[in-house]
This record gives structure tokens, C-alpha cells and sequence, in this order.
């Protein structure tokens, strides 16, 4: 099991970035905006160990916490869709059995673990204070850029935001760091959840 360093304060923002062959990776971002970590590779079962050490504010999980239900897609991903930012849409767990599909499932057993941990499903409104929270790495990027952004521009975006990152750095880890920005903002109250009740919330970042 790693070791993590001891990081006491209630007032940090966790971005996960999900990947089914690669594990976690996980990144840290101060009240000031600064990142204290990023750390890849990182396996599920290691991350109540991490969370006891860290105790963020509150967690930004890039997979959604559930199925689809019904032929819809999802309020939220259908809300970032008319905004003209791409996705995959959830599938129901019926179709959920494609390879492709077995990264939003690792997803999920993060969304069991953090809850197991103390934090709940963000409900839409409110403070985000002890919450986990959906978020979408391309969709914060592009939102806080103004425009449309490709993947190697992302980590771009993070050094216009203040947040330079360590060189070499793997596309996971970028994206990682993005969630924990979108922690970050909507700490701060600069946020909008997309979505319902029933099929959940994405959180995006607002600049105040």
C-alpha cells in the first residue's frame, strides 16, 4: 500500500481520474489553488487509505455514479450535449456489458468507496462540502478556456488557471488535476449542477 503523507486540513479539493487498466490517478489542489500531489496508478482498494490521510473537502470523480435508467440519456450528459460538448453517453447495465464500458464501472466501485468513507452523492444544490461530486475534465476545460478544447490542450488550460503541472505528465494525470479544479471552483461556490434527482448531477466550474 503507498504511503500518504499526513494532510489533516478538511479544505482540500481530490480529482480522480478513472481508467480501468491503469487504475487511479488522483491529484490535490489547496485552498490557494496550489497542487500538493499527483500519484497514478493508484488501485481502488488503496483509496480509504488515502482519504483517511488527505481528508479532502470534498471529491471529484470523472464517472458517472450509476447506470442509465429508461431510454433517455442521462439530464446532465444531455445538458452538456446542447451546450456542444462531446461524450459518451452512460449505457443502461444492460448494455453495459461491452469492454468499453468496464472503466465507468471501476468508476463506480470508487463512488462505493467514498461513500463508504463519509461522503455523499452531491444532491444539486448546497454547499459541495463533504460531497462527491460527477465531473467531466473536458467539459471544465473547455468551459473555463471559453472554447472548444482538444486533449493535448488541457494541461494549457491548467497553466492559465494557475496550476502548472510536472513534466512529464500522462493525460490521466492532466485530467486528474482537472476534476480537483472543478473541486476547487465549486468549493469556492462558483459551480452548476446539471442534471435530476433520479440520474444524478455534473458538476462544472462558474467563474465568479
Amino acid at each position: 500500500m503507498p504511503c500518504w503523507p499526513e494532510k489533516p486540513e478538511m479544505t482540500l479539493a481530490l480529482g480522480v481520474d478513472v481508467s480501468e487498466r491503469r487504475g487511479l490517478d488522483l491529484a490535490v489542489l489547496s485552498p490557494e489553488k496550489t497542487l500538493l500531489g499527483l500519484w497514478s496508478r493508484v488501485r481502488v482498494e488503496d483509496l480509504p487509505a488515502f482519504l483517511a490521510r488527505w481528508r479532502p473537502a470534498a471529491i471529484g470523480i470523472d464517472a458517472p455514479s450509476q447506470w442509465r435508467s429508461g431510454t433517455s440519456c442521462r439530464a446532465g450528459e444531455r445538458a452538456l450535449f446542447q451546450r456542444g460538448i462531446r461524450l459518451f453517453f452512460t449505457p443502461t447495465a444492460e448494455r453495459a456489458t461491452h469492454p468499453f464500458y468496464r472503466w465507468m464501472a471501476v468508476g463506480m466501485r470508487v463512488w462505493q468507496v467514498v461513500a463508504q468513507g463519509g461522503y455523499r452523492p452531491y444532491p444539486g444544490e448546497g454547499s459541495v462540502r463533504g460531497c462527491a461530486l460527477e465531473v467531466f475534465p473536458h467539459a471544465t476545460a473547455t468551459l473555463l478556456a471559453g472554447r472548444t478544447v482538444a486533449k493535448r490542450e488541457r494541461a494549457e488550460v491548467l497553466r492559465a488557471e494557475g496550476v502548472p503541472l510536472p513534466q512529464p505528465v500522462h493525460q490521466d494525470g492532466v485530467d486528474a488535476t482537472l476534476a480537483a479544479l472543478t473541486v476547487w471552483y465549486a468549493l469556492q461556490g462558483a459551480h452548476q449542477a446539471l442534471g435530476d434527482r433520479q440520474s444524478g448531477w455534473i458538476a462544472i466550474p462558474r467563474r465568479p
